[in-house]
C-alpha cells in the first residue's frame, strides 16, 4: 500500500514506530558483539561492548589509524582492516577507549 498511496499510512506507521520505541527500548542501551572461535590448540570467546554504538563503531577505526600511523602497517595498497592489523594490539587499544572486553581461552572443543 505504501508504494502505491506513499502518504496515506505513512502517519499510522510512524506513530506506531515511535509509540514502539517508546515503549520496549528503554535505557541503558548496550551493542555487544561475541565471538567464538576454534582453533587448533585453543578454543577462544571474546565479547566486546560499549554503551554507544556510534562510539563503538569509530573506536576500531581509531585504533587501526593509530597502528597505521607508527608504521605497523603497510603503507600502501589496498587492505581489508581486518587482515592487516595486529589483534592484540587493537583489543588492547580499543580497550584504552572504553571498549568493554571480556576474553575467556579454553582447551580445544571447550565449546
Amino acid at each position: 500500500g505504501l508504494k502505491i498511496f506513499p502518504k496515506a499510512g505513512l502517519g499510522l506507521f510512524g506513530k506506531l514506530l515511535f509509540w514502539s520505541w517508546a515503549k520496549f527500548s528503554k535505557p541503558p542501551y548496550r551493542v555487544v558483539i561475541q565471538l567464538e572461535a576454534m582453533g587448533k590448540e585453543k578454543t577462544m570467546k571474546l565479547c566486546l561492548s560499549h554503551d554507544d554504538g556510534y562510539w563503538f563503531t569509530a573506536i576500531p577505526v581509531v585504533a587501526c589509524i593509530k597502528q597505521y600511523l607508527s608504521s605497523q602497517l603497510p603503507q600502501t595498497g589496498l587492505h581489508y582492516m581486518g587482515h592487516i592489523v595486529e589483534p592484540g594490539q587493537l583489543l588492547d587499544d580499543m580497550k584504552v577507549m572504553g571498549v568493554n572486553n571480556i576474553e575467556t581461552i579454553l582447551p580445544k572443543n571447550a565449546i
